[in-house]
């Protein structure tokens, strides 16, 4: 590896015409560069898009390096978001004289007499300074130009949003990826394996600045860069876990939270295997559309969960439904949602629902009523190493739901949503019992 610089700025687009797979936005930015009728822009998109690129070439375009320093701040809104920055630093520098007829030496052409801010991670910035900011933009359209860089568009607030023109800046494509990264890669003199960069851009999804950071660092540490380097510099999970993991719903829900413990312990990344296992869902020849549909669904509420901050134990958790959404026999009868309310919590809601779902694992529980308290200690005996009130740091009080006297309690599970617990509770025929049907996975 050659130098110190980090690829991703060794390799950053200092051109508009070097920014790939964003042809409709990089056109009527280049329209703009031509005319100097700049509008006030959003750039808006996934991380590794291009947007601050674009942002920069935009600028170097219009000002030249030199002039740059003089006519651009660029400030990241994620270290400085508060209403002081927008009043002291940007409005200090939108209120800056400039000197006009510079010209810029690399086009030739006058330089426009309007600065420019380029306010990165914008989403950031707090909405108090949002309309603090959207004052600015008001006042001084005529020597300023902003260009906001975000990833979240909705948290960019309407009066901001009205005043600017948005571009969307899309995932970059594999093909397009794998292009530029062998670009790279020839210009490092690097052998690579055509199999190990189509790996690279699976694991960046779409985030090119990942990519060329795995790269990079692939690079350091190995001759040739192959998929099996990428992976073990990625520590992205390899096939095999998913596999194990459908192979164990075909035995006990036991083996499945064996399983998924381990894969914890191991330290693999739970969101990865959660779209891992999504995808194989999807994609799999074997499993109906509603086994689809249902297994889709339980993954998806452990996956935001786990977005809304759980701790990784949400993985067991939700992992051990998948063999109840699998097996066609078995019955979801209700979901119980309990939220803290000062120093205790009451149920806010008991949805019955009879779902086709999977055989029981323990149908020695019978009866026509079924207490939240009584729940509570079975999920404390079955699934929590510690007590469940000292874990979530909540207390249970008493609440139930009836069941129908044909019906068994067969499994109970439960996982934190937000500032909710949520408790599944599993029943079923006797009679369906004795037979369980193979998945034919």
């Amino acid at each position: 590896m050659k130098g110190n610089v980090p690829w991703v700025e060794k390799y950053r687009p200092a051109k508009l015409d070097d920014i790939v797979f964003q042809t409709h936005a990089v056109t009527t930015m280049r329209h703009i560069v031509d005319s100097y009728d700049m509008p006030h822009m959003i750039f808006h998109g996934p991380p590794g898009t291009g947007k601050t690129s674009a942002a920069l070439a935009i600028a170097r375009q219009i000002y030249g390096p030199e002039g740059m320093k003089e006519r651009v701040l660029e400030l990241n809104a994620s270290d400085e978001r508060g209403i002081n920055v927008v009043r002291e630093r940007i409005k200090t520098y939108t209120r800056l004289n400039i000197s006009s007829n510079r010209i810029n030496p690399q086009t030739g052409r006058a330089m426009p007499n309007f600065k420019m801010i380029i306010l990165d991670e914008a989403d950031m910035i707090t909405p108090d300074a949002q309309a603090a900011l959207r004052r600015i933009i008001e006042n001084f359209s005529n020597i300023s130009r902003f260009i906001l860089i975000c990833n979240y568009l909705h948290k960019i607030i309407g009066p901001i949003y009205s005043r600017c023109s948005a571009f969307h800046f899309k995932p970059i494509s594999m093909e397009a990826q794998v292009e530029r990264l062998r670009f790279i890669c020839q210009s490092e003199q690097l052998e690579c394996e055509d199999s190990a960069l189509e790996f690279l851009t699976r694991v960046s999804q779409g985030d090119m600045r990942r990519s060329v950071t795995i790269l990079q660092s692939t690079a350091s540490l190995f001759n040739n860069v192959t998929e099996e380097a990428v992976r073990n510099v990625s520590g992205y999970p390899p096939r095999r876990i998913v596999d194990e993991i459908f192979t164990a719903c075909l035995g006990s829900t036991n083996d499945v939270e064996t399983l998924c413990k381990q894969i914890i312990y191991d330290g693999w990344e739970i969101a990865t295997i959660f779209q891992q296992l999504s995808e194989y869902v999807v994609n799999s020849d074997t499993l109906t559309d509603v086994q689809k549909a249902t297994i889709t669904i339980e993954l998806s509420g452990r996956d935001l969960a786990l977005l809304q901050g759980s701790r990784p134990t949400i993985f067991p958790a939700g992992i051990s439904l998948l063999p109840y959404s699998i097996h066609p026999c078995q019955r979801r009868a209700a979901s119980v949602r309990v939220t803290p309310f000062g120093c205790g919590v009451t149920m806010t809601s008991i949805n019955v629902k009879l779902l086709v779902n999977r055989f029981d694992s323990d149908p020695s529980i019978r009866g026509a009523e079924l207490e939240v308290s009584d729940t509570i200690s079975i999920i404390k005996e079955r699934y929590f190493a510690e007590d469940i009130e000292k874990q979530f740091n909540i207390r249970i009080i008493h609440g139930g739901c009836t069941l129908r006297d044909d019906l068994v309690l067969s499994g109970l599970r439960g996982y934190k949503v937000g500032e909710q617990l949520v408790l599944t509770v599993f029943v079923t025929k006797p009679d369906t019992l004795p037979t369980v049907p193979e998945p034919g996975l």
